[in-house]
């Protein structure tokens, strides 16, 4: 549960920082293909935290209790961490697609 909630916040951030770009920018033709490419991205983003969270947790099931806690805990620091970068990277994907003119 904690995994899909994860997922879910790092690929909200980057989509919400796409949707704010084009806002803030009153970008009108290329913002719907921005928020097209950061949806598309979205997606990609979830499917892969997935991924990388179960690839964590089958790594580390054979470890006592106290080191898979600890796992989970850098894990969802890492996303947190992903997820103020995701919604960065969502803003910056708005000037990238207005510069192919």
């Amino acid at each position: 549960m904690l995994l899909i909630l994860l997922a879910i916040i790092s690929s909200t951030s980057l989509l919400v920082g796409a949707i704010s770009a084009v806002q803030e920018q009153h970008v009108r033709g290329h913002g719907f293909v921005a928020v097209a490419l950061a949806l598309i991205l979205a997606a990609v983003n979830f499917f892969s935290v997935q991924r990388a969270g179960l690839g964590m947790a089958a790594i580390v099931r054979e470890k006592p209790e106290a080191v898979q806690a600890r796992y989970s805990k850098v894990f969802s620091l890492a996303i947190l961490m992903w997820a103020v970068c995701a919604g960065f990277l969502g803003f910056w994907i708005v000037p990238l697609v207005s510069s192919f003119r």
